[in-house]
């Protein structure tokens, strides 16, 4: 059957041989899909993507701190014949990709969606800025109860203090962002070496929500290390994004 109007007539002769009744239908086919929009993207482990710039707000940048020095790619497309590759190779709409590896700076990842017809496409890049952790026998000689060892991280005064724990001795048992009252529409995400989230809240306030060694995904107290926050919150109609590391010990 051909692309586009396709006529079918069916005749009906009586027995006469004479009186006919003709049936006439037109079956449309329509040819191969030119839909390559992506539905979604996101990375494996989670990041956040920023930016939305270039052709169709599809330019990405995410910046990872962690010890595992790679990330996939995972694409869905709007059109399920539509595929999908990632750097050139090809990828199952909704699946991960093949791990990517990374290196230290700037790294370009280009997903492209090619429609079924096999002409439009859609090409979402992303520029990972990857930063190696901090080794922590760098930091052996820091000690938590010093408030030399704060670093300011904004001029906004929010001030992230890097050293928790969590022991019961009342010095640095949970993470003390100060001034982060000011800023009550806050959103906090702590991650592991590993890029794993194992702390998402909102409204962080040194109170009723904090940070004190404990998940909030699965409940579980966490091993001691470097862990790496991204703390997003409004300052004057500004929308801020700030991320740093935090040392856990007990």
């Amino acid at each position: 059957m051909a692309i586009g109007p396709n006529l079918i007539t069916t005749v009906v002769t009586a027995q006469d041989g004479v009186t006919t009744k003709t049936v006439t239908i037109t079956v449309n086919r329509a040819g191969p899909s030119s839909n390559a929009e992506i539905a979604s993207i996101a990375t494996y482990p989670y990041y956040r993507l920023t930016g939305a710039t270039g052709p169709g707000y599809l330019n990405y940048t995410v910046s990872i701190y962690s010890s595992t020095p790679s990330i996939q790619i995972i694409p869905t497309a709007k059109d399920p014949n539509a595929t999908i590759t990632v750097n050139g190779s090809a990828v199952t709409s909704g699946d991960k990709s093949s791990a990517i590896a990374l290196s230290i700076g700037a790294n370009t990842i280009t997903t492209v969606v090619t429609a079924q017809d096999g002409i439009t496409t859609k090409t979402v890049i992303i520029t990972v800025n990857y930063t190696a952790p901090p080794d922590n026998n760098t930091y052996q000689q820091i000690s938590v109860t010093k408030p030399a060892d704060n670093v300011s991280i904004v001029s906004d005064g929010i001030v992230v203090h890097e050293g928790v724990s969590p022991n019961g001795d009342g010095i640095n048992d949970y993470l003390t962002i100060d001034g982060i009252s000011n800023y009550p529409d806050n959103r906090l995400l702590i991650v592991d070496r590993n890029g794993v989230m194992i702390y998402q809240i909102k409204g962080y306030d040194n109170s009723s929500k904090l940070f004190d060694g404990h998940s909030n995904v699965d409940g579980k107290m966490q091993l001691p290390g470097t862990y790496f926050y991204s703390l997003d919150y409004t300052a004057n109609g500004e929308n801020k994004h700030k991320t740093g590391y935090i040392i856990l010990k007990y």
